[in-house]
């Protein structure tokens, strides 16, 4: 198998070039494309450009040329009229958020899906597993900073909850906003020697860097409960370590265990490649 870099130079130019039209990509937007993002879905487009050099150009569900990273394929079988669609929707690491019911949409072309679960339900074979938020270790870099933190992600639907206000002034630990660029909260991820999220791709961007983490199980707030988590986690060759936060749990004891129990993942150079090979060599 080729090098990771290798398939970068491959691709990074190829729609930067003067007669290339950019990809049109859809990605979920909870606040509106002027309000606050959720940086697990805003990093998809920001790994399209740091990668391939695929522009920033945002089109809806019925418009767009592409969709990445997040669990949003239930909402593009919601679309109205989404069998109309003239063109095929290419799928590079999408999920789903919760189990289908009914028939799915047939116009998407899929090169990589998040996981078993997905796959599975859509009845999709010899397909690429992995989110692509595992890229994050290829274009981000990991500091070797000394004084790290233990960085805590709360998921967007949960930043109000009392065990992570309980926790803002602790002066050993980052509580880090979801509501913002990846450009922000990669770097602290990257820089942090624990994650401790009840974000999925605060996870995610842990695992690309192999740093400690498991999942903080704070509320039933989320959508689909465990079904993204568990997920991600089928196409890895490990288990999840997760915590449940949800009255208020020890939480040194938990970081304890986060170091002693986490194994990072053992094939992730394979699932770099294999998400870098996977994307569409033509989308327009």
């Amino acid at each position: 198998m080729l090098p990771v870099n290798v398939y970068i130079r491959k691709f990074k130019n190829r729609f930067s070039t003067s007669d290339a039209q950019s990809p049109k990509i859809y990605w979920w937007n909870p606040f509106g494309l002027t309000g606050a993002q959720n940086f697990g879905d805003k990093l998809g487009p920001v790994l399209l450009n740091k990668i391939f050099k695929i522009q920033y150009t945002y089109a809806d569900i019925e418009e767009c040329d592409i969709i990445t990273i997040g669990s949003i394929l239930n909402f593009v079988n919601d679309v109205e009229n989404i069998l109309q669609i003239d063109h095929p929707i290419h799928v590079w690491g999408s999920g789903l958020i919760e189990p289908v019911d009914g028939p799915f949409v047939q116009n998407l072309k899929y090169s990589a899906v998040r996981g078993h679960l997905t796959a599975d339900l859509l009845n999709i074979r010899n397909v690429q597993l992995g989110d692509p938020g595992l890229l994050c270790s290829l274009v981000y870099k990991k500091s070797h900073n000394t004084k790290k933190k233990i960085c805590i992600i709360p998921h967007h639907e949960e930043i109000d909850l009392p065990f992570f206000k309980s926790i803002q002034d602790n002066e050993h630990l980052i509580v880090v906003s979801p509501l913002a660029e990846p450009d922000d909260i990669v770097p602290v991820i990257a820089s942090s020697s624990l994650v401790l999220s009840s974000s999925l791709h605060g996870l995610i961007v842990a695992d690309s860097f192999s740093i400690p983490n498991a999942r903080l199980h704070a509320s039933d707030r989320l959508k689909g409960g465990d079904f993204k988590f568990n997920d991600y986690y089928s196409a890895l060759s490990k288990h999840p370590l997760q915590f449940d936060v949800s009255n208020n749990k020890d939480l040194e004891k938990i970081i304890k265990q986060t170091i002693k129990c986490y194994t990072p993942i053992d094939n992730l150079k394979d699932l770099q490649n294999g998400l870098l090979k996977a994307f569409p060599t033509s989308i327009n």
